[in-house]
C-alpha cells in the first residue's frame, strides 16, 4: 500500500485463544517495504502479534470486544 509517498506491507490476521473470548480477534499491522515486501510483511506480521501480547501481559486482562451489533 502506498501512503505518506512511502510503500508499506500491510498484514490482518486473526488469533483464536481462551484467554481473548469466544471469537476470534482480528489483528492489524504495517512496515515500511524496505529492502523487501516479503521481509516487510513479516514484520508486520509480528508487529501485530506483539500487540496483543503486549495488552494481555501488562493487566492480565483479554482486550474487550466492543458491544454492539
Amino acid at each position: 500500500v502506498e501512503a505518506f509517498g512511502r510503500s508499506y506491507g500491510l498484514v490482518c490476521t486473526r488469533a483464536a485463544s481462551p484467554r481473548l473470548g469466544r471469537h476470534p480477534l482480528a489483528m492489524f499491522g504495517a512496515h515500511p517495504v524496505t529492502p523487501d515486501a516479503v521481509e516487510a510483511g513479516a514484520y508486520a506480521a509480528l508487529k501485530s502479534a506483539n500487540r496483543i501480547v503486549a495488552l494481555l501481559l501488562r493487566d492480565g486482562q483479554a482486550p474487550r470486544r466492543p458491544r454492539g451489533r
